[in-house]
């Protein structure tokens, strides 16, 4: 019976440890979800998971700062005339099918979809993190999308579309920029 009691005792202190480091592990789980949801809210849905990853794995604050950036400004050219004699539906498509694979572009070339701006975007190369080739990045999205539209064109798969891509490198202030009820990174500057 003694024997029997110390093996409980010894099991259920066993289990009790056990016990704390799941609820520890539980725990660290959820902080690390609630991190991800909190980075992936700053910046938004398309944003790679690459660069959250990055972000999470480096733990990297997001405050304010001055960083030489390379900034994209994409525009499709007439959309005014073009959406004039089409109904919202058929121009929410039309951007949704250029935006998607321009999205990915971007991406795949380390940089981050900053703002759409109805028919173009905002996209920067170089913040929040960067690889040291920022200008290049931003030229290779430039050709690929270039390319990409002249092949979608081409092919029929959206009616004729012209685009207008402007870059520009400098330093920046980037960080996020609002209130405590709403916060958007951007890069300023």
């Amino acid at each position: 019976i003694i024997l029997r009691s110390v093996f409980f005792l010894i099991g259920g202190g066993i289990a009790g440890m056990v016990a704390i480091q799941i609820k520890e592990g539980f725990l660290k789980s959820i902080e690390n979800i609630e991190e991800r949801k909190q980075l992936m809210n700053i910046f938004g849905q398309h944003v790679s998971p690459e660069v959250v990853d990055k972000l999470l794995n480096q733990n990297v604050e997001i405050e304010s700062e001055v960083k030489h950036v390379c900034v994209m400004f994409l525009d499709i050219r007439n959309f005014t005339s073009f959406s004039e004699n089409k109904s919202p539906v058929e121009v929410v498509n039309f951007l949704n099918t250029l935006f998607e694979f321009m999205i990915e572009i971007v991406n795949r070339n380390n940089g981050i979809i900053n703002k759409f701006l109805g028919d173009g975007f905002m996209a920067v190369f170089g913040a929040p993190l960067t690889n040291g080739k920022d200008c290049v990045n931003a030229v290779q999205t430039s050709k690929e999308i270039l390319e990409k539209v002249n092949e979608y064109n081409q092919s029929a798969k959206i009616p004729l579309t012209k685009i207008g891509i402007g870059l520009h490198s400098g330093n920046a202030v980037t960080g996020n920029v609002g209130s405590d009820l709403w916060k958007e990174y951007t890069v300023i500057g």
